[in-house]
């Protein structure tokens, strides 16, 4: 997140070069294949270790994983809104120059960091508890992002949505890690990130959709989504 906040205005001087310019921001994948290369290594196989540690399906939660992994599809889904289409939605509010958008997108999304330190915070409460903080917080950035009328009302809504979804992230990875045994966590975090991803896809689909309804634009449709996130938290509660 704390990356993310960083090389959106990087990307956005980038888009005042032309629109193609901001795809070199993927460059940076070589940078880090250098680096698997250089400081990554296969460990030696340790026979007993393995026989010992080898991981069985039987006693798998499967009701549980499954059961987070498609809240985490719905979390996923409204987290990324923000991450995917917020200079969409800073257009619709008549800021156009990309260097701009960029800076502001950096501004606006800082509160997913923040979010995940307040969960170091509050992260011995329960978990229907902080879910229930978390989707009020997320649906209340989208319902004052619904009628945002310029930046400056867009971008707070979005800091009060982006502090629910920095928070929401930590707490389903826990929780569906919460009954998995030592061996069992792997798969875990497998499903897990699996749904997140999932989400993610989904996300793009899923505000094509609400836009079609809205006449093509992006911030009347955000109410649409504040509606599932209160949803969710009254499920929560």
């Amino acid at each position: 997140a704390i990356a993310a906040t960083i090389l959106f205005p990087i990307a956005g001087i980038l888009g005042n070069c032309g629109w193609r310019m901001p795809f070199w921001m993927y460059a940076l994948s070589l940078i880090l294949a250098l680096g698997v290369v250089l400081f990554t290594w296969e460990p030696e196989p340790d026979a007993s270790a393995a026989s010992k540690n080898r991981a069985s399906w039987a006693g798998f939660p499967w009701g549980h994983v499954m059961g987070v992994c498609g809240l985490t599809i719905v979390g996923a889904i409204l987290f990324y809104v923000f991450a995917l289409e917020l200079s969409i939605a800073f257009t619709e509010t008549g800021v156009t120059k990309p260097s701009t958008i960029g800076l502001l997108t950096a501004m606006a999304t800082l509160g997913v960091p923040v979010g995940t330190i307040f969960f170091r915070a509050l992260a011995g409460y329960s978990i229907g508890l902080l879910l229930t903080l978390e989707f009020v917080l997320i649906g209340g950035g989208f319902y004052l992002a619904s009628h945002a009328t310029d930046f400056r009302a867009l971008m707070c809504a979005v800091m009060v949505n982006q502090l629910g979804s920095g928070m929401m992230l930590p707490t389903l990875l826990n929780w569906v890690m919460r009954p998995l045994r030592y061996v069992q966590r792997g798969r875990g975090t497998g499903f897990w990130m699996a749904a997140f991803n999932i989400g993610q896809f989904c996300c793009v689909l899923v505000l094509s959709a609400l836009t079609r309804q809205t006449g093509g634009k992006l911030i009347p449709s955000l109410a649409t989504l504040s509606y599932v996130a209160f949803a969710v938290a009254v499920g929560a509660l």
